[in-house]
């Protein structure tokens, strides 16, 4: 089975590791598996065990004829897009051939209803699109529930259409360990991804404050990633007397952990939240809102975190303050995360990948 997959590059964001994961996996289970990147200089990021191509042009059009050029070369039997254009110019692309069209599998990985957040025009533009043309797809692949049921609220995706499949958080099983003996003592807050509005870094500044004014002793803040907010992220916190430290973004920022640490995510919308499992291996426990949507299947409130019914600087308090109660089971844990490695991940795409070609 010929696979091409619809990504603007191989790095950089998690829709991209996403693609690549998958298209290990898929390569490892002996499928002839292509990118298709709109940013031509990411052809040279391609794995080994994959080919990647360039769709050269200016503009949308130009983008869809390069696709279509590559879809009838390669006699591709499905295509993968990943994020709202990409998907779009999948559907365009496919959708130019005829009767002897691959089948064409869109995904979602965010909650893409405005929901308080800014959106540009040009998402704006795809999301409008996306509501007369998504329905055509072969199937639609969402990160969560949250964005399956938006999927279906939104774009008019029928059920039988229809497929979670948990993201490849892990390339490998995951062994989760014990927690450091150092596990004690003041209490730091680790706030990953990046500093942007949507991230809402500057409530978390104020959860440290109230923390302080009810404990007698104000934690210790570490964001960990860049963004535009930084600057006025620091200077909120020099105002707050809050120790906020920086970190620029890594993979392992788990190992930022002292004393006693809680990971603290604001976001006033995630479609899933890698890093919640990122924490959840390291033994760390997380606090998030409900309100966040697509967190809720990253999280076993009570065992590997808390899922706070508000989103106030108070719910986070309390949520922080609960926290040492999880009991961070580690077998539990480990068994619930196997089902976020590529290897489940990508078991669960094949599958529908199958049905596909069968259908």
């Amino acid at each position: 089975m010929k696979i091409g997959i619809v990504v603007p590059k191989l790095s950089g964001g998690g829709a991209e590791y996403v693609a690549v994961e998958w298209g290990r996996y898929l390569s490892s289970r002996n499928m002839d598996v292509v990118f298709c990147l709109t940013d031509p200089d990411s052809t040279v990021d391609a794995p080994d065990y994959t080919r990647a191509v360039a769709l050269e042009g200016k503009t949308i059009f130009s983008r869809i004829w390069a696709l279509r050029r590559f879809l009838l070369s390669e006699e591709t039997d499905v295509v993968i897009g990943l994020m709202p254009f990409w998907n779009l110019l999948s559907l365009a692309a496919v959708f130019t051939l005829g009767s002897k069209r691959p089948r064409v599998l869109i995904s979602s990985h965010t909650i893409e209803s405005a929901y308080g957040v800014s959106r540009g025009r040009g998402f704006l533009l795809q999301t409008t699109l996306a509501k007369v043309v998504y329905r055509f797809a072969d199937g639609l692949i969402a990160s969560s529930h949250a964005v399956a049921a938006e999927a279906v609220a939104r774009y008019g995706i029928r059920r039988e259409k229809l497929w979670v499949v948990p993201n490849p958080v892990f390339p490998k099983p995951v062994a989760v360990k014990p927690r450091p003996s150092n596990f004690h003592g003041p209490l730091t807050l680790l706030v990953p991804g990046r500093i942007v509005d949507q991230k809402r870094p500057d409530l978390a500044v104020e959860v440290a404050v109230e923390i302080g004014k009810q404990t007698g002793t104000t934690p210790c803040l570490v964001f960990i990633g860049e963004g535009p907010a930084e600057e006025s992220t620091r200077e909120r916190a020099l105002a707050s007397g809050v120790d906020a430290s920086f970190a620029p973004w890594t993979p392992a920022w788990p190992s930022l952990a002292k004393g006693y640490t809680v990971v603290l995510l604001p976001s006033m919308l995630e479609g899933f939240g890698n890093v919640i499992l990122d924490a959840t291996a390291a033994q760390l426990p997380v606090v998030v809102s409900s309100r966040a949507l697509g967190v809720a299947d990253a999280i076993i409130p009570g065992v590997t975190g808390v899922l706070v019914e508000g989103d106030e600087i108070s719910d986070y308090v309390k949520g922080i303050l609960e926290s040492s109660n999880c009991s961070l089971d580690l077998v539990l844990i480990s068994k619930w995360l196997q089902r976020f490695t590529t290897e489940r991940s990508g078991g669960v795409l094949s599958s529908i990948l199958a049905r596909l070609m069968l259908a």
